[in-house]
């Protein structure tokens, strides 16, 4: 069993319990509205417990590295980042582009590291200089 974190769109945070080959048991999807990090963790417990799922039965954790919302990706990476070393599992960082084809998706679930997952942006951030005090 997989749990997979997706909170790359601005407009909605998905977080699920996938099988081998990329299906989903079961899910759970929100609208995000800039409080991500606040509600990341408690779906996880929630969508687990629902299951009847302890982490020792997560084999791995799998998390959309990007494109997408800057903020987003930071906030889900660090917390399946968090989680995966936590827990002791392996990580799969996979591009929303990827996941959305689901061509090859089996074989990519497949693979896994013990590195932690980094976010994969199109832009570089756009960092305003500091304003005058």
């Amino acid at each position: 069993m997989f749990l997979f974190i997706d909170t790359s769109d601005p407009g909605k945070t998905l977080v699920g319990l996938l099988d081998i080959v990329g299906s989903f048991k079961d899910s759970k999807e929100w609208v995000g509205r800039q409080n991500q990090s606040e509600e990341l963790l408690s779906e996880v417990d929630l969508l687990l417990k629902k299951n009847g799922i302890n982490k020792k039965s997560i084999d791995k954790l799998v998390v959309i590295s990007g494109p997408g919302s800057y903020t987003g990706l930071r906030v889900g990476i660090s917390t399946a980042n968090a989680l995966a070393f936590a827990w002791g599992i392996p990580i799969l960082g996979i591009t929303s582009t990827d996941w959305q084809r689901q061509e090859g998706l089996a074989d990519l679930l497949t693979k896994a590291d013990d590195q932690p997952v980094k976010a994969f942006y199109l832009n570089a951030p756009h960092i305003t200089s500091p304003k005058k005090r």
